[in-house]
């Protein structure tokens, strides 16, 4: 057997100009870009959260009741 392929393509590089997000979700969402989330570390309720995360403690559900063991690793 050979190493060489029958239909060799090169790789194409990714592009770093307006056509990396067509047609991804980046055309879908909003212009003014809220639904990013800000590139450094934010205070607890400054930015939506997850239900659940730790930046939203207060947030309760019997689902997230029922896993604390496993979320705290078993810690008590």
């Amino acid at each position: 057997m050979s190493d060489k392929h029958h239909n060799p393509q090169p790789h194409q590089s990714p592009v770093h100009d307006d056509r990396e997000a067509k047609p991804g979700l980046d055309a879908l969402a909003p212009e003014d870009q809220n639904w990013r989330p800000t590139p450094h570390p934010t205070a607890p309720g400054e930015e939506p959260t997850a239900p659940g995360s730790m930046k939203a403690p207060d947030t309760r559900s019997e689902k997230l009741d029922a896993l604390e063991k496993q979320r705290k690793g078993g810690e008590d």
